[in-house]
C-alpha cells in the first residue's frame, strides 16, 4: 500500500516555533518601555505613579494582541480603525509625559497598522507614525549635542521603531503563512489519500469482477458434471481452486500497486471464459509495438469489457479486436446479447479513466443492429518518454 505523509511533527513544530517568536517579541517590546519607565522616566516620582505605565502597557499589550491575533488567522478585527485609534490614545498622551522610555510602544501601532488596515491606509498611517517619531526623537535630543549627533539619534529611532514594528508584523504573518502551509499539506494529503482509495476500488473492481464471474461458471459447470463426468468436474473445481489463489495473490498486488495487468494473458482468459459460458468467440489481437502503460490499459480494458459481457448479457456471439493505426492502439469489443439500454457503469467508468490517462478515449453503446459495442483507443507509446522531451 502506498503511505502518504500528513501534517504532523514538522509542520506543527514550526508553527508551535512561530507561535513562540511571536510571543517574544510582542512581550519584549511590551515589558521594554514598562521597565525603562520605571528605572528611568522622571515622571515616576512615587511608588504610585509606578502603576499608571503598568496599566498602560497591559492595555496596549491587549489592544495589539487582539489585532495580531486576527492576523495570524488572515483576518482583520472589528472596528480596527477604533482599535489603532485607541492604541494611539495610550501612546501618544503618556509619552509626552513620561519621555523617551515610552517611545518604543510606537513599534506596536506600526505593526498594528500593517496587519488591520488596508495598503494604502496601512502605509499612510506608517509613515504618520514616523513622522511622529523623528519629530519627538528631535524635541527630545535637541541640544543634547552637535547636528551631527541629533540626526543620528533620529535616524537611531527611526531605525529601531521600523524595524521593530515589521518584525512584530513579520512574526505574526509567518504564523499565519505556516497554518496556510499545513491546510494545504493536509488537503493535498487528503487529495492523496482519496485517489489511492479510487485506485485500489477500480483496481478490485476490474480485478475481481471476471475473477468471481469466472468462479461461477466454472462452479455451475462442475455441479453439471459432478454426476455425469467426475474427472472433467474435479478439474473444474482444481480450476476454480487456481482461480480463487490467482485473486488473492492479484488482490495482493493492487493494495501494493504491483498489480500489472498483460495484454496476452488478459485475452487468453477472457476467451476461454467467454467459451465455457457459451459464447462463440472470435479473437484478432495485434500487440507488437505496444508500450507497457498501453498494454496494461488495453489488458484492463478486455477484463473489464468481457466481464461486462458474461455477468449483464445473453450473448451468444462475440468479437475481441486489438489493432494499431497511426500511433493508435485501439480495442473492441462487439456482443449481441445486450437488451434495453446500456449505461457507462463503475467498471467502464474506470476504465474511462484509464484511457485518459493514457492520452485515449472510450466510447460503448447500443449500435442500429442491437449489437453492444466497447470502444478503446490510445496512444501505442503512452507512458514512454520520447526523445527531445
Amino acid at each position: 500500500m502506498r503511505t502518504f505523509e500528513t501534517p504532523g511533527r514538522t509542520e506543527a513544530d514550526a508553527a508551535r516555533g512561530a507561535r513562540l517568536l511571536l510571543l517574544a517579541v510582542n512581550v519584549s517590546v511590551i515589558v521594554a518601555p514598562i521597565g525603562y519607565t520605571l528605572a528611568y522616566s522622571p515622571a515616576i516620582t512615587t511608588p504610585a505613579l509606578g502603576i499608571v505605565p503598568v496599566a498602560l502597557g497591559l492595555a496596549i499589550a491587549a489592544v495589539h494582541g487582539r489585532n495580531t491575533l486576527a492576523a495570524t488567522r488572515g483576518q482583520r478585527p472589528m472596528g480596527a480603525v477604533w482599535l489603532l485609534a485607541l492604541l494611539a490614545l495610550l501612546i501618544y498622551p503618556p509619552l509626552l509625559w513620561i519621555g523617551l522610555s515610552w517611545g518604543i510602544t510606537q513599534t506596536t501601532l506600526i505593526a498594528s497598522a500593517m496587519m488591520v488596515l488596508p495598503r494604502r491606509a496601512a502605509i499612510a498611517t506608517v509613515g504618520a507614525v514616523l513622522l511622529a517619531v523623528a519629530s519627538y526623537a528631535t524635541y527630545a535630543y535637541w541640544g543634547r549635542g552637535g547636528t551631527g549627533r541629533l540626526v543620528f539619534d533620529v535616524a537611531a529611532a527611526l531605525t529601531f521603531d521600523t524595524v521593530v514594528g515589521l518584525a512584530l508584523f513579520g512574526a505574526a504573518r509567518l504564523v499565519w503563512m505556516l497554518y496556510q502551509v499545513a491546510a494545504a499539506q493536509a488537503e493535498l494529503a487528503a487529495a492523496a489519500a482519496g485517489k489511492e482509495r479510487i485506485r485500489v476500488s477500480r483496481d478490485l473492481h476490474d480485478l475481481l469482477g471476471q475473477s468471481l464471474s469466472a468462479v461461477a461458471l466454472k462452479g455451475d459447470l462442475a455441479l453439471r458434471l459432478v454426476q455425469d463426468d467426475r474427472p472433467a468436474a474435479r478439474s473444474e473445481v482444481r480450476d476454480v481452486a487456481a482461480i480463487a489463489r490467482n485473486t488473492l495473490s492479484g488482490m495482493r498486488a493492487v493494495t501494493r500497486d504491483h498489480h500489472v495487468a498483460t495484454l496476452p494473458a488478459e485475452v487468453e482468459g477472457s476467451a476461454a471464459l467467454l467459451r465455457v459460458a457459451g459464447v462463440r468467440t472470435t479473437v484478432e489481437v495485434e500487440t507488437a509495438g505496444l508500450s507497457p502503460a498501453a498494454e496494461a490499459a488495453l489488458a484492463w480494458a478486455v477484463r473489464e469489457g468481457v466481464t461486462n459481457v458474461l455477468r449483464h448479457s445473453r450473448a451468444r456471439v462475440c468479437s475481441l479486436r486489438v489493432g494499431q493505426r497511426d500511433n493508435r492502439a485501439w480495442l473492441e469489443i462487439v456482443n449481441d446479447g445486450v437488451s434495453g439500454s446500456a449505461r457507462l457503469g463503475t467498471g467502464l467508468t474506470g476504465l474511462a479513466e484509464r484511457a485518459k490517462a493514457a492520452s485515449g478515449s472510450l466510447s460503448s453503446g447500443l449500435r442500429a443492429d442491437g449489437s453492444f459495442r466497447l470502444f478503446v483507443e490510445l496512444a501505442a507509446d503512452a507512458g514512454t518518454i520520447k526523445e527531445g522531451s
